[in-house]
């Protein structure tokens, strides 16, 4: 296993497996008895793997691979068990009221089904890519593979959005809360502007 498969593997799960309320909610708005319905599910697909892959990719270096798949996956199962037990989306305000809650508080959002997503979609996925072993190889080989990987995937998903273009931009302009069920992006785009105002509105010294 080398390090572009691991993330491969990991981002397809996250695409996946994290985000079954964005499929419902997708399925319901195409016709799946047609191929251009299933261009469409696939448009989009392409689009999540590569705006994951995008972030993960670069991280593929040893010492740096492991621990960003297991923290993407960790955070990963956190947010889907908000998105589909609680019915909460995790953005900016969020993000806040945790940050400034205190320990208490923040542990009133814990139940048994929260232990069931931590351990089955974070936790044991975590085990499997702390266990895999990963085939480093030098600097420049491992850069270029990863690259090439970034590039196969950049090519399918120009190729696979071009033939989909029209019915995912519709969507895209009529459904605009789908975006708020994307896992993880969703939540780390709220989570890079809630860091941003955070340190624009601290006093200058």
């Amino acid at each position: 296993m080398n390090s572009s498969r691991l993330i491969l593997l990991v981002t397809i799960f996250i695409v996946l497996i994290g985000n079954i309320l964005f499929w419902e909610k997708l399925v319901s708005l195409v016709k799946l008895d047609s191929l251009q319905g299933w261009l469409t599910l696939a448009g989009f697909f392409m689009v999540l793997v590569w705006i994951l892959a995008t972030l993960l990719l670069p991280l593929g270096m040893r010492y740096l691979l492991k621990p960003s798949l297991i923290l993407i996956l960790i955070s990963s199962a956190i947010i889907s068990y908000f998105q589909n037990d609680m019915g909460i989306i995790v953005n900016e305000a969020m993000i806040q009221s945790l940050f400034e809650s205190n320990l208490k508080e923040s542990t009133e959002f814990l139940s048994l089904t929260y232990f069931y997503y931590f351990i089955g979609l974070g936790v044991i996925p975590a085990l499997i890519v702390a266990w895999m072993p990963i085939d480093y190889r030098g600097f420049w080989r491992d850069w270029g593979q990863r690259l090439l990987t970034w590039l196969g995937i950049t090519l399918i998903t120009i190729l696979v959005g071009w033939l989909a273009f029209k019915d995912m931009a519709l969507i895209g302009r009529e459904q605009r809360d789908l975006r708020m069920q994307l896992n993880p992006y969703f939540a780390i785009s709220s989570a890079s502007r809630y860091f941003y105002n955070t340190l624009n509105a601290a006093p200058s010294v």
